[in-house]
């Protein structure tokens, strides 16, 4: 029985996680300029579930975006665009793009913070 809880627990969390490959990935695609340029990954993330709610509608607004970025269908408000240039056209694969897309909100996935509380 315990093994049967550890299973379900380990498996669960590895849901959630990213394995080495994955992690090295989006760092590579995405997390660098991030970090680069010090804009908030998290609250970009953050903004984006805000305004489209559902993973699929952030993965292809973020993959529009990411394609043929400009001002008016970016989250950020205009006054972001003062300190930071707006990104050039990223240059992947559609496969690399779509992963990599993938990776960004499987890591920052706010479902993996949230704690169930015990029933009183």
């Amino acid at each position: 029985m315990v093994k049967i809880i550890f299973i379900l627990i380990f498996s669960t969390l590895s849901l959630f996680g990213l394995n080495p490959s994955e992690k090295k990935v989006l760092k590579q695609n995405c997390l660098n300029c991030h970090h680069k340029q010090q804009i908030p990954s998290e609250l970009l993330y953050r903004r984006y579930l805000s305004k489209y709610s559902t993973q699929t509608a952030m993965f292809f607004a973020i993959k529009h975006y990411l394609k043929k970025p400009n001002k008016s269908q970016s989250i950020m408000p205009s006054q972001f665009f003062l300190k930071f240039p707006i990104r050039p056209e990223i240059h992947l694969k559609e496969k690399e793009l779509k992963q990599s897309i993938y990776l960004f909100l499987k890591y920052f996935d706010v479902k993996k913070k949230l704690k169930l509380s015990p029933k009183a």
